[in-house]
Order: C-alpha cells, then sequence, then structure tokens
C-alpha cells in the first residue's frame, strides 16, 4: 500500500485554512505551508506539518498584527476490533516554533505567548481530529475486508478453453502487522485455504463461509511456499487426450491385429474402465480394467484385465490383446491427459494471478511452481488428483479506493 497514497488522502481531506476564528476583538488564521509528511514507524504513523498562522488584535483605533510558524509532529497509533473497526487515536507528541508571533506595540514587539498557546491547542485538536477522521474514512476496513473475503470465496475462471475453474474454500483470515520499506506499507494477508481446481462445463458455486473475526499474524519469509490443489478431470476431458495416443493405431501379437476407433472413460469404485471400439482379428467392444496408481510421481495403469462377463466367446479368447502394445498406449494417454490438464492448470492459474485485478489500483504478482501429483482416486466420472506446488503471490495497492459515502 503507497504511503503516498494513504498521505495524499489524509491530505485532501484536511480543510485549508485550518483554523479560521474570530473570538472578540480577535481574528486567528492558521494554514498549511509546506506539503505534509507521512511516514510509518514501529507501529504508528507519523504526520508532521508546517503551519503559519496569523494574529490580528484590534486594538481601538489600529489593528495590530502577528504572524509565526511552527513545526508540528503527530502520531496516530491504532487498534483493529474482532469485527475490523479501526480504531485510532493521533496526538501531538512534538512541538517546535519556527517564527515565534510578536505584536507590534508603539514601534516595539511583545511575544504573545498567550494567543500563541490557545492557537497550539486549537491546532492540536483540530488537526488530530482531521487525521483520525480521514484515516477511518479511507481505510474501511469493514468493507475492505468483506470484499475482499466474498471475493476470495468467489470460484475463478483460469481457463476457458479448458473450462477450469479454482475455487479455494477459504475458511480462514489473518493480517500480519504492516511495515514500511521503499515508500510503501507491506502487510502480508493470510488465508487458510484448501484449493480446488475443476473443470466443468458449468461455473461451480461460490462457498459461504463467514468473515473470520480479526486477527494478527506473524509474518512469514518472502519466499515461495508450499501449497496443496485439490483438482478434478473430468472423463469427458480426458477421454479426447486419450484418444489421441490410440485412436486409429493398430495393435497385435500372435500374429493377430486389431485397429482402434473409439473409446470411452469411465469409472467403478477403485477401478478405471476403457471401453474400446475395435476391428480387425476381433470386431466388437471390449471393456478394459486398471488401477491408476503413482509410481515415483509417474502415473501407472497397474492390473490391466479384460472385463470378460460376457458369453461371447470371441471376448473370452482375446487375452492376447493384453500381451500387446495396448497397453504401454493407454498408459501414456492416461497421463499424458493429467499432466496436460495439470500443465494448463499451473499456467492458467500463475496468468490468472498476475496482473491488475477488477479493482482500480491493485495489482497481483504471482508465481506457481514444481507442480507435482501427490496422490490419486477416482469419483464419479472424474480422476482427481491431490497436487503439491510451491506458490507466492503478492498484492500492490497504488490507489486507495474512493471512501464509502456513509
Amino acid at each position: 500500500m503507497s504511503e503516498r497514497a494513504l498521505h495524499r488522502a489524509v491530505h485532501q481531506g484536511m480543510p485549508n485554512p485550518l483554523v479560521e476564528e474570530l473570538t472578540g476583538k480577535r481574528r486567528v488564521t492558521a494554514r498549511s505551508v509546506r506539503p505534509p509528511v507521512l511516514v510509518f514507524d514501529d507501529g504508528q504513523l507519523l504526520y508532521r506539518l508546517v503551519i503559519s498562522f496569523e494574529l490580528e488584535q484590534d486594538a481601538l483605533f489600529t489593528t495590530l498584527t502577528a504572524n509565526g510558524s511552527i513545526r508540528l509532529d503527530f502520531g496516530t497509533t491504532y487498534e483493529i476490533t474482532p469485527d475490523y473497526r479501526l480504531i485510532t487515536a493521533t496526538t501531538l507528541y512534538e512541538h517546535a516554533w519556527i517564527t515565534k508571533p510578536k505584536l507590534g506595540v508603539g514601534g516595539n514587539e511583545m511575544p504573545v505567548s498567550g494567543a500563541a498557546g490557545w492557537v497550539l491547542d486549537r491546532l492540536r485538536e483540530r488537526i488530530a481530529q482531521q487525521i483520525d477522521k480521514q484515516i477511518q474514512q479511507q481505510l474501511r476496513l469493514p468493507q475492505l475486508m468483506q470484499r475482499a473475503w466474498d471475493t476470495l470465496q468467489q470460484p475463478q475462471l483460469l481457463s476457458a478453453d479448458h473450462n477450469a475453474y479454482i475455487v479455494l474454500h477459504a475458511d480462514s483470515l489473518a493480517v500480519t502487522e504492516p511495515r514500511s520499506e521503499e515508500g510503501y506499507l507491506h502487510f502480508q494477508l493470510h488465508a487458510g485455504v484448501a484449493p480446488e481446481v475443476l473443470l466443468a462445463a458449468v461455473p461451480p458455486a461460490p462457498t459461504t463461509y463467514p468473515l473470520p473475526p480479526f486477527a494478527f499474524a506473524e509474518a512469514q519469509p518472502q519466499a515461495l511456499r508450499p501449497v496443496m490443489l485439490q483438482t478434478q478431470l473430468p472423463f469427458d476431458l480426458l477421454t479426447p487426450i486419450v484418444q489421441q495416443q490410440v485412436a486409429g493405431k493398430t495393435f497385435g501379437a500372435d500374429k493377430r491385429r486389431v485397429t482402434v476407433h473409439h473409446l470411452d472413460l469411465s469409472a467403478v469404485g477403485e477401478q478405471l474402465l476403457i471401453d474400446a471400439t475395435l476391428s480387425g482379428s476381433f470386431d466388437g467392444s471390449l471393456r478394459f480394467r486398471c488401477r491408476p496408481v503413482l509410481v515415483d510421481g509417474t502415473i501407472q495403469l497397474e492390473d490391466l484385465s479384460l472385463d470378460l462377463d460376457t458369453d461371447n466367446l470371441l471376448q473370452r479368447t482375446a487375452g492376447w490383446l493384453l500381451k500387446s502394445t495396448i497397453l504401454k498406449r493407454l498408459q501414456s494417454g492416461v497421463r499424458e491427459g493429467v499432466e496436460k490438464g495439470l500443465q494448463t492448470a499451473e499456467q492458467q492459474l500463475t496468468e490468472r494471478l498476475n496482473g491488475d485485478l477488477p479493482v482500480e489500483g491493485i495489482t497481483l504478482d504471482a508465481v506457481v511452481d514444481a507442480v507435482r501429483i501427490e496422490a490419486l482416486s477416482l469419483v464419479d466420472n472424474a480422476l482427481h488428483a491431490r497436487v503439491s506446488a510451491l506458490a507466492r503471490v503478492a498484492m500492490t495497492i497504488d490507489r486507495l479506493p474512493a471512501p464509502v459515502a456513509t
């Protein structure tokens, strides 16, 4: 978050003149004469102003004037309630006169310490109130955090070509103490999520966890960190990739040959079913059964067999197919289908998490690397994969959103 943007928001909300009052025979006007300086240090906002003021005193037949300038240093401490309300307390902790005001009387000048003290008290109160007001108006944490939380729970389209969506299933949220570095306030948002990548023709429904109470978190190193993803690869998207490996190709053993024309994938329990339409030494349909497993991070098809539940003699004598290279082709096709799906998910996730967000002035920068399948299982109409990766996401706020009118 840009310190300059926060400074600008606070400064623009302050009136100028800061004080303009007429009390009895005395008029006082105070203005900010230098661009104020805002820095963040050791858990508080520090705000420095240089103020000039003019004092006019009605002295019967003449008006006496006095001019002065003063440097004011304010500090704003804050706390955040469990419902994300920002409570600030701004106080004047130091001041120094640059030019002490004096009234001219009969060619002489006399200090006006009483009037100067009155001006200082008025500035102390007025400026502290304005800083508190503007910070709380600009940093509307309940609205900003609720919007961020709602966005976090929305399914995000990763790839229109592959109908790929990511759902984060966020259920916890925490924020680190801000730190100042190179003109920016840096925060880390810690969200507890169970990411899931879904390939679906219709966008999945968003999750609806309530916004967790505010909590501070310990800062973590700015390095790639391990994350786990859950992804489902529907059979209707895997099938075309597997078919590219075997469709139209001829396989044989024991002097017999078959050509594969069409494949369909399905699942029963822990078994993957591959229905193949063949011609050649065998004409018709056969069903292969196998179990997809991970061996050293590589997908293998184990326990490949033919489904011989019918009385068809040809099916019963087609065991020779298992001796052919069709097993290697099917295994290669399934592996390629899953790996392409994961590569697409990694690429689309990285692209999606980089660049501008719909909120003006907010950008994301993400790195996703080392995607690896950790576990496989079968569900209805899909292959379910648990995937590990290394990832880092940084969000930069260059401009604060305009405050919401209340």
